[in-house]
């Protein structure tokens, strides 16, 4: 396995595990442009899942947030944000919002406003930020009615 084709780091490890949970059938050509196999891959998987795993416990021990696992997490995170492209602006953000106040269900309401559930968690993720600094935004938010 030529050292797990030199071994993945950790963010590059991160990104490919964003890709595929974004879009599965990236998984193949991906693992190919790295010239990994699907037997390379599990074995990388497995490695860092127990580096993860194992700073986990050490955290639980001492108190503290591992490097290891805040390094995961800004990476795997980019990543997301990446795929899922820019926030929704304010107003579609808030039509979905009117969707589920309404009684939609997450799935049905995303479905409706043609918004992919990764976009949506991007934009959630921004308004709630903005809520916090913008009182109109708040304000926005908490009535539901566009900010023009």
């Amino acid at each position: 396995m030529a050292a797990m084709r030199q071994q993945l780091d950790l963010a590059t490890y991160a990104r490919l595990l964003a890709t595929f949970a974004h879009d599965p059938t990236t998984r193949e050509p991906l693992l190919a442009a790295q010239g990994l196999t699907e037997d390379d891959w599990l074995a990388i998987d497995e490695h860092w899942q127990d580096a993860l795993d194992a700073e986990g416990e050490e955290e639980e021990v001492e108190g503290h947030v591992a490097p290891l696992l805040i390094a995961f997490d800004r990476a795997f995170s980019e990543a997301q944000q990446q795929l899922a492209g820019a926030p929704l602006d304010l107003n579609r953000y808030l039509e979905v919002l009117q969707r589920l106040r309404a009684g939609h269900d997450l799935t049905q309401a995303l479905a409706e406003a043609g918004i992919g559930l990764s976009r949506y968690l991007v934009s959630h993720a921004h308004w709630a930020r903005r809520a916090q600094e913008d009182e109109a935004v708040r304000e926005a938010l908490q009535g539901g009615e566009s900010k023009d």
